[in-house]
């Protein structure tokens, strides 16, 4: 999880869309236009609501006919809209922290490529929203589709957004996330949970963190990568070299552990603290029982 750059709002790109150059109205869009208005006064209640995203009111997504016009811009032949959804994929990719475009900002989790284009106010509630750059968010196929899709509140009385927002949550500045390691023997549980920290000094980014590792999987997904991947590496890197057929660790100290580890960290200076590779190793570091569990085992 990070924080990305975003696009500035831009009125002319919706009144591109609801008007002819010559001033006439575009026919598909006709009721759309007659609210203009309104339209406008809710995108100026969606940025001056930020980031309390749960505070704005949209109104026309109960009116069936604006809807579906709303909704539809989205998918305009329109220049003005292929070149923003350009434009925010290209600064997102550009974007170091995305590593070319292969990091997601929701999860942090490496992919081969950012696929999809997210509607962080899902364009089916709130459709007015759906060309609104600062709504358009570039992440993982995996984070859209398969766990975010249409969700943005919680159930709880009032209702809090299911998820960080990038553009405008302090990912970058804070610690909001904290990994908890422990260990059995020579197993290792590996949880990330909200940093209870937070609780004092900004309870809502608290809820908001929670709701954003839960509905995202984020903990189960973050370990199923360091056992298959991190660990893995760490456990190969013991490994006794005299055995052929199996992997049998050494009796390595705990201090070639640490250095191991410290070198991991050193790689990661430029990251987000709340990298969740970092979070693990800045915790893995000082699980000197789990060190000692394992040398001369074979795993």
């Amino acid at each position: 999880m990070f924080n990305i750059n975003y696009i500035n709002f831009d009125e002319n790109i919706y009144k591109s869309l609801l008007k002819k150059p010559s001033g006439k109205l575009i026919k598909a869009r006709a009721n759309a236009h007659a609210h203009y208005d309104n339209i406008v006064s809710n995108l100026s209640n969606y940025l001056s609501n930020i980031p309390y995203f749960d505070k704005t009111n949209s109104l026309f997504y109960q009116m069936p006919k604006v809807h579906s016009e709303l909704y539809n811009l989205y998918d305009s032949v329109s220049i003005n809209v292929n070149n923003l959804k350009k434009e925010i994929k290209e600064m997102t990719v550009t974007n170091p922290k995305t590593k070319a475009g292969l990091i997601c900002p929701y999860c942090g989790i490496t992919r081969n490529s950012l696929h999809d284009l997210d509607h962080f106010m899902p364009r089916s509630k709130y459709p007015e929203f759906s060309i609104l750059s600062n709504n358009l968010i570039y992440v993982c196929f995996e984070c859209n589709q398969t766990f975010k899709k249409n969700e943005f509140l919680d159930s709880s009385k009032p209702a809090i957004r299911k998820f960080l927002n990038p553009y405008y949550d302090s990912l970058d500045e804070e610690e909001i996330m904290i990994c908890n390691i422990t260990s059995v023997g020579i197993i290792l549980n590996v949880e990330y949970i909200a940093n209870p920290k937070l609780i004092s000094k900004n309870k809502y980014l608290y809820e908001v963190t929670k709701n954003h590792i839960k509905s995202l999987c984020l903990s189960e997904r973050y370990t199923k990568n360091i056992l298959r991947d991190l660990l893995d590496k760490f456990l190969n890197s013991f490994n006794d070299k005299s055995i052929k057929t199996h992997r049998r660790i050494r009796n390595f100290t705990n201090n070639e552990a640490q250095n191991y580890i410290n070198n991991k960290i050193d790689e990661l200076s430029n990251v987000s603290i709340n990298n969740f590779e970092l979070l693990f190793w800045r915790e893995f570091i000082n699980c000197t029982k789990y060190f000692n569990s394992i040398k001369g085992k074979n795993l």
